[in-house]
């Protein structure tokens, strides 16, 4: 990079300071010395404040499905197997290769076979959760309007 003239550097630390007066905090580290640290990759929050409320739902999303993992009911074992991997964040492709190296699996099923039935179970985990939350006895009407509304479980 070039050097920046001693007149750029003041008038940069001019306008630093009037935002700074204002209350802004610059996002990225940038020393005043050299001037240095615009664009660059080192910033200062790792994580901005929505990404709190991002972390939190997905921290719930998890715990739900981990509880269902444990206390909800499975069409067939290869189900059961499928959901735990989708618990531990395991990815489609990831799933297959596990699924490979597995002696007691069959029948390897594709990725779009467990996207399919994966969405079917996290429907399940959400009506699971929604019947657990309002303890009433539920319709089968209201089952119906559940799996067409949640598209993606929660």
């Amino acid at each position: 990079m070039a050097k920046r003239s001693e007149e750029f550097k003041k008038t940069q630390k001019l306008w630093y300071d009037k935002l700074k007066k204002q209350g802004f905090d610059d996002l990225e580290w940038i020393t005043h010395e050299s001037g240095y640290g615009q664009n660059s990759p080192f910033l200062k929050y790792k994580h901005a404040p929505f990404d709190e409320v991002k972390i939190k739902e997905h921290t719930d999303h998890y715990s739900k499905c981990a509880y269902f993992l444990n206390y909800g009911t499975f069409k067939s074992p290869l189900h059961k197997k499928i959901f735990a991997m989708y618990c531990e964040g395991v990815s489609y492709r990831n799933m297959i290769k596990r699924l490979k190296k597995s002696k007691s699996i069959k029948y390897i099923p594709s990725i779009f076979w467990i996207s399919i039935h994966l969405n079917q179970m996290l429907n399940e985990c959400a009506f699971f959760h929604f019947k657990e939350e309002s303890n009433e006895e539920i319709q089968e009407e209201s089952i119906d309007y559940i799996m067409r509304t949640n598209k993606r479980a929660f």
